[in-house]
C-alpha cells in the first residue's frame, strides 16, 4: 500500500512512497490508533510548507474557546471537517486528549473565520480515519482552507498497518521517511 496524498499546490491526488514525518508524536498517540482505529483503515495527516508532516491533526483551543469549540474549529482549519456526530474523548493523557473520528461520520466544510486568540496549554489531537474508499472520497472533494495559519501544503493517508510498523521502528532523527515501512 501507498500514501496518498491531495497536494494543494497543483490540485491532484498523488500516490508516494514516502513521507517525511515529525518527531511531533503526543506520548499516547500510537496507543490511541492501535486500540480505536479498525484494522485496514486509513488514516488522515497534514503536510506544512516547511516539508514537515504530521500523524493525524492537533492543535490548542484558545482562549474565550471550551475545549470542545477549540478541537472543532482545529478539525474544520486542517481537514475541512464537521463531525455529523458526538465526538468524545478516548484518552486524556496529561495535556494531550484523544479523539478518533471516522470520515463518513463528517462532511467537509470550510472554516469561515480565523481565530487569533491566544492558544491555551491543552492540546486535542484527533485521528480521522475510514476505509481506503472513503477516505479517497474525501481526498476529492477536500479544498485547500486558506483560513488557517497552519501552513497546510496537503493532506496524506496511510494504512493504520504502515503508521504501525513505522512506528515500531527506531527513530533517530529529527524527520524520517516512511518509505520502509509501507505494507
Amino acid at each position: 500500500m501507498s500514501i496518498y496524498i491531495r497536494d494543494f499546490e497543483d490540485g491532484s491526488i498523488k500516490m508516494k512512497d514516502s513521507v517525511k514525518i515529525s518527531s511531533f508524536i503526543p506520548k499516547g498517540m500510537l496507543d490511541v490508533i492501535r486500540n480505536n482505529i479498525p484494522d485496514k483503515n486509513f488514516i488522515l495527516g497534514v503536510s506544512y510548507d516547511t516539508g514537515d508532516s504530521q500523524i493525524c491533526i492537533s492543535g490548542h483551543p484558545k482562549e474565550y474557546e471550551t475545549f470542545e469549540q477549540g478541537m472543532l474549529r482545529e478539525l474544520k482549519e486542517e481537514l475541512c471537517l464537521e463531525p455529523r456526530v458526538m465526538m468524545l474523548p478516548v484518552l486524556t493523557l496529561g495535556q494531550n486528549t484523544f479523539y478518533c473520528l471516522n470520515v463518513r461520520d463528517a462532511t467537509i466544510r470550510r472554516n469561515k473565520k480565523l481565530n487569533k486568540n491566544k492558544d491555551i496549554d491543552r492540546r486535542a489531537v484527533i485521528c480521522v480515519h475510514g476505509s481506503e474508499k472513503d477516505i479517497l472520497l474525501y481526498l476529492a472533494k477536500v479544498q485547500q482552507n486558506i483560513l488557517n495559519d497552519d501552513h497546510i501544503k496537503s493532506i496524506w493517508a496511510t494504512s493504520k498497518e504502515n503508521i504501525i510498523n513505522y512506528s515500531n521502528s527506531e527513530k533517530k532523527d529529527t524527520l524520517f521517511q516512511m518509505r520502509r515501512f509501507l505494507t
